[in-house]
């Protein structure tokens, strides 16, 4: 998950059921707004420097995966 689109909606709501880990991952800071697509209305998301990169690829996403089908 190098980049992601996505609009503001989904940026603020987080479901209790959890089914969007974008918002999540967001608001937690392990993604920052790097572009906006006016026309589309659409965020450009990306993380925000190679230590939250490394946090979420080898902590994260390794513990996220045992509880969580994707």
């Amino acid at each position: 998950m190098a980049r992601e689109e996505t609009n503001a909606q989904v940026l603020n709501n987080i479901d209790s059921e959890f089914i969007n880990p974008i918002p999540v991952l967001y608001q937690s800071g392990y993604l920052t707004i790097k572009g906006y697509d006016p026309a589309f209305r659409l965020y450009r998301l990306a993380y925000p420097n190679g230590e939250e990169r490394y946090g979420f690829t080898e902590s994260l996403l390794p513990a996220l995966n045992k509880h969580i089908i994707w």
